[in-house]
């Protein structure tokens, strides 16, 4: 599935974020801050390098995209999310099936309950 495919679903769904999955293995989890960033990331570059729009697959977009499992702490997920500049991050078990997700949005109610 290309980027800005994804990111229609998400903005049809109302849907902030994705979970990418090869077939029942997730791949990670994008944001659709992340999307449009690199959709009009690639509009930007075909126009000022004279290149032809290149449709990117949001697999490629993953290659650096992180998992952690679910004895993993908050503070790990945290130190993911600022690691790789993830807005969230997949948590999937050790037969490799998502678990769920954790975003910033969730980390930020964790500080504040405290």
């Amino acid at each position: 599935m290309t980027l800005e495919m994804a990111r229609s679903i998400c903005v049809s769904e109302k849907s902030e974020y994705a979970v990418v999955m090869q077939g029942k293995c997730p791949l990670g989890v994008i944001s659709s801050r992340n999307m449009s960033y690199f959709v009009c990331h690639n509009l930007v570059r075909s126009i000022f390098e004279d290149t032809k729009e290149v449709e990117h697959l949001i697999v490629a977009v993953l290659r650096d995209n992180k998992m952690l499992l679910p004895s993993d702490h908050l503070s790990e997920a945290a130190q993911v999310m600022c690691d790789y500049h993830l807005h969230a991050v997949a948590i999937a078990n050790h037969q490799h099936e998502l678990v769920g997700i954790i975003t910033q949005d969730h980390l930020l109610e964790h500080i504040l309950d405290s």
